[in-house]
Formats: structure tokens, C-alpha cells, sequence
């Protein structure tokens, strides 16, 4: 038995661009959102550790690894970029 496409033709499938795809743009969705909640998480923490309601992100890193959350977050923000991509 011949499996189904949502395409009639190899050609039209072809056509759309592989990131429009129905099956690609729930990934994409997926990391958008899970670069946003990380990108939150990280800016929540900062504002909480400034206002002194939770540790201090440079007490957990110390000042030499403040480059570590900085590169989390900045992922985060880089990812929800990607999968957020023309909606």
C-alpha cells in the first residue's frame, strides 16, 4: 500500500520551502517557545537577584562566569528568533 503525502506530486511539495512545512512548523513553535521561557526564566532571575528576593546570579557564577547566563540567555533569545520566523 502506497503511503499518503499532503502533496499530489514530488514537484509541489518541492516547492514549499522546507521550514513552511506543516510537520516543520510545529518544531518551529516548539522552539520558540522554549527559547522565550528560557530567555524569561533567565530575565526574571536577574530582576529578582537585584531586588535581593533570590540568590544573586554572580553569587552562583561569580564574576568570571557571568558569560555563562549571558550565553543562556542569549541562546534563548536566538532560538525563539528561529522558531518564531514568519509568523
Amino acid at each position: 500500500m502506497r503511503k499518503k503525502y499532503a502533496f499530489k506530486t514530488y514537484l509541489q511539495a518541492a516547492d514549499v520551502p522546507m521550514m513552511q512545512r506543516p510537520s516543520f512548523v510545529k518544531l518551529r513553535i516548539l522552539m520558540g517557545s522554549v527559547g522565550l521561557i528560557v530567555a524569561v526564566f533567565m530575565l526574571v532571575w536577574l530582576i529578582t537577584s537585584f531586588l535581593g528576593l533570590t540568590v544573586s546570579i554572580v553569587d552562583v557564577f561569580g564574576m568570571e562566569g557571568l558569560r555563562i547566563p549571558a550565553g543562556i540567555a542569549i541562546g534563548g533569545l536566538l532560538l525563539a528568533a528561529v522558531g518564531f520566523n514568519k509568523f
